[in-house]
């Protein structure tokens, strides 16, 4: 402010000869006002807003997200925080349902959020609008060529159709088998162009009946259905890669949910955490998303790759010798474990970056670093039945584990420690399911 008094002083006299002790009583009144008219002002308009934002989201709050995420539905990143927020607030984000999604992120009778139709990569407006106009006027689409016949095929095409497919828009109509629309027949073509061919079939003859001065006399203006093939489920990874491909994100799991237990035991540091660990040795794990190999000027291979976990995402590089070593892992969908350091980059102290140390299959990580296995249970549920069905699980699967096992008294806070001498176990996840199977606090894995 002492800076622009002076300019103030200086213009005011130059410019409209107004001499320095008026200036300066004006430009004190201008400080002054400056000291709380703008930011009372702007605190006043913005506390009524939080307020009103506030209490919709303590009492609406399903209401509040969906209103939220229907303003950002281009915006894949924002929809993903937004969709973590959600779950914070124990609010379900089902996955895109023509007949329950409306155009916008919407809330159903259950107070769950459901996926907007418009988020939908490859679904136009005009075919988000004749599903859901369609579907309001004459009701939910008892089946997929219900559906086929109804809306207008020109509108929800081929793309739509598949767009719709993979997002699981219609896993209702068939138990989820999303493989089956975009099956290929034996003519080539996919099943959902076999039903829209038949779907259109079924119109014209429909609308020739009703345009026949003896309407159809008596003849059968159905034809067959054609059924469902028979073809293998996909496997949730090609599920959820097929999701992620048209809205942004997966959308009923994560590729990483199977290894959910080897990530929170082996890796000590989350992505999102990892720029918290400055000059430190982090094990981190994660999905490969994407894969960016370039050759720098000396005709070297180097390669920039995003890993994701259910926290974020870390961008890395590998140059030189350790894109060598490292390349077989750099593909998008490989799930790795890799140990390094957050540490000052090379030749520019003022920045950090991950240097990687090691990289392995995310698979392999529990066979080379699991040490025992942990059981927790309370004192007050163990009996002679309990014991014995521990013991019989552990017998069934021996390995090369220790067995450890801690005895809670919650009454008292107190416990007990104890540890198998002789026992071995397996640290597979049938050994681990079987155990949560029974009446067990927790099951953990250690490395140490």
């Amino acid at each position: 402010m002492a800076k622009e008094r002076v300019k103030f002083v200086e213009g005011a006299l130059s410019l409209h000869q107004i001499l320095e002790k008026k200036s300066n009583e004006i430009f004190d009144i201008m400080e002054r006002f400056a000291e709380y008219g703008f930011n009372r002002s702007h605190a006043a308009a913005y506390s009524v807003l939080a307020y009103q934002t506030a209490y919709l989201k303590a009492h609406y709050p399903a209401e509040y997200m969906a209103a939220v995420m229907s303003r950002k539905t281009s915006d894949v990143s924002t929809i993903s925080f937004l969709t973590n927020e959600c779950k914070r607030m124990g609010i379900d984000v089902l996955g895109p349902n023509v007949n329950e999604s409306q155009k916008f992120f919407s809330v159903n009778a259950q107070g769950k959020i459901r996926f907007a139709l418009s988020a939908i990569k490859g679904l136009g407006e005009a075919a988000v609008e004749a599903i859901v106009d369609e579907r309001e006027a004459k009701g939910a689409y008892v089946s997929f060529y219900d559906m086929m016949q109804r809306v207008n095929l020109r509108t929800v095409n081929k793309k739509s159709l598949e767009a719709l497919t993979l997002a699981g828009a219609l896993d209702d109509f068939n138990n989820g088998h999303r493989a089956q629309y975009l099956h290929i027949g034996k003519d080539g073509s996919l099943f959902i162009e076999s039903v829209a061919k038949w779907a259109g079939s079924m119109v014209d003859r429909k609308a020739s009946s009703v345009a026949s001065l003896f309407g159809n006399s008596g003849a059968d203006q159905t034809l067959k259905e054609p059924p469902f093939p028979e073809c293998e489920r996909w496997n949730m990874l090609q599920q959820l890669k097929h999701e992620k491909e048209v809205t942004g994100f997966y959308l009923s799991g994560h590729p990483l949910d199977a290894y959910k237990l080897d990530m929170e035991t082996f890796a000590n540091c989350t992505l999102d955490k990892v720029t918290q660990g400055k000059d430190k040795a982090l094990t981190i794990a994660g999905i490969v998303v994407s894969v960016d190999t370039r050759v720098d000027k000396n005709g070297n291979k180097f390669a920039r790759f995003v890993l994701e976990d259910f926290t974020g995402t870390l961008d890395l590089v590998v140059f030189n010798e350790d894109y060598i070593k490292f390349n077989q892992y750099l593909e998008a969908g490989k799930m790795l474990y890799i140990k390094g350091n957050y540490q000052v980059r090379f030749r520019n102290s003022e920045n950090y970056e991950f240097k990687i140390k090691s990289i392995q299959l995310l698979s392999t990580v529990r066979e080379t670093e699991a040490r025992f296995v942990h059981v927790k249970l309370s004192m007050y549920k163990v009996d002679e039945r309990l014991i014995e069905q521990i013991n019989k699980v552990c017998l069934a699967h021996p390995g090369k584990c220790q067995f450890k096992m801690t005895l809670t008294d919650e009454e008292e806070n107190t416990f007990v420690n104890l540890k198998s001498l002789d026992l071995k176990v397996d640290s597979a996840n049938e050994f681990i399911d079987a155990l949560n199977e029974l009446d067990l606090v927790s099951v953990k894995l250690g490395a140490g």
